[in-house]
């Protein structure tokens, strides 16, 4: 369950998920204000940061 940096609003389920190195990556787009993020957890299933899409500049942290 992903949390949208942007106005809170808790998601049930990520779009897609993958592995990324050390990280496993849960894709969500907010139900409520259409952000898309990213969080990235580490081995122990930890949630490491969130990368959010930002018009023009791509994928920041949020």
């Amino acid at each position: 369950m992903g949390k949208c940096p942007n106005c809170g609003f808790v998601n049930s389920s990520p779009v897609k998920n993958w592995r990324y190195g050390v990280f496993t990556v849960q894709a969500y787009t907010c139900g409520k204000c259409g952000t898309q993020y990213r969080e990235y957890y580490d081995k122990s299933g930890k949630l490491s940061f969130i990368l959010k899409l930002q018009k023009g500049k791509g994928y920041v942290k949020a």
